[in-house]
């Protein structure tokens, strides 16, 4: 599939994200962010024999097999089985993680810089 129809796809069902680096997230969190390791072991949780896809993704004897794309497309094939979304489950665990106070230049740069097409999303 081109990048273009993934880009497409991703756009119409709501599922486009915008990914940056962890400093992005861990900056305007105060350090509250998990990084993108972090996350997809927390995600790892939510899948049935969670304590052995983590280790089997996520050794702590070696470093891992997988890039953490990879274990992301892993861990959301995994949820698909079991009826879950890996996007809902991430939502689930990043929704309570508050935004620091001095975002506010921050704020500007989406508001200003950047047109969505979902804004009722953001």
């Amino acid at each position: 599939m081109s990048e273009y129809v993934e880009l497409a796809y991703a756009a119409a069902t709501s599922r486009l994200c915008l990914f940056t680096g962890t400093g992005f997230s861990k900056a305007v969190s105060n350090g509250e962010a998990p990084t993108w390791k972090e996350l997809l072991k927390k995600v790892c949780s939510k899948v049935h024999n969670a304590k052995k896809l983590e280790d089997t993704l996520f050794p702590d004897d070696k470093p891992p097999a997988l890039s953490l794309e990879e274990a992301a497309q892993i861990l959301s094939l995994k949820l698909n089985i079991e009826g879950k979304s890996i996007y809902d489950e991430i939502v689930d665990i990043i929704s309570p993680i508050q935004l620091g106070e001095d975002i506010s230049n921050i704020k500007d740069f989406f508001q200003k810089k950047l047109i969505p097409c979902h804004y009722n999303k953001l």
